[in-house]
């Protein structure tokens, strides 16, 4: 019985929907995100329906308004780092204070071997 479900991007109405395996989501320790592979479109919740449905909801995309359409495009932005000045920021920070904490911890524990 649930053979007869599809999982349907909401953004273009596609079946051709996948689990979201792209760095950002396995970074978090595993994908509970759906991806569609026609338009991109990457959310949590994909609506699931049966292929008489399909054809009604396919049609219902293409009257929606320009305002629901950017509220369907908005929630991407939830996907990880999209910033990526800011990534890049933070991961420079990053690879400088695990230098700076070698460099600590070799002089600390060889700077008493030097010294009488």
């Amino acid at each position: 019985m649930r053979k007869s479900f599809f999982l349907v991007c909401p953004r273009c109405g596609s079946t051709n929907v996948e689990n979201d395996l792209s760095r950002d989501m396995l970074a978090w320790g595993g994908s509970t995100r759906k991806m569609c592979r026609n338009c991109n479109y990457s959310s949590i919740v994909f609506p699931e329906m049966r292929k008489e449905e399909l054809k009604v909801f396919k049609k219902k995309i293409q009257k929606r308004k320009a305002k629901d359409r950017r509220r369907i495009n908005e929630t991407e932005i939830s996907k990880g780092f999209t910033n990526k000045t800011l990534d890049l920021l933070l991961s420079s920070w990053y690879v400088f204070f695990i230098i700076f904490c070698i460099i600590y911890a070799f002089m600390f524990f060889f700077s008493r071997n030097i010294m009488p």
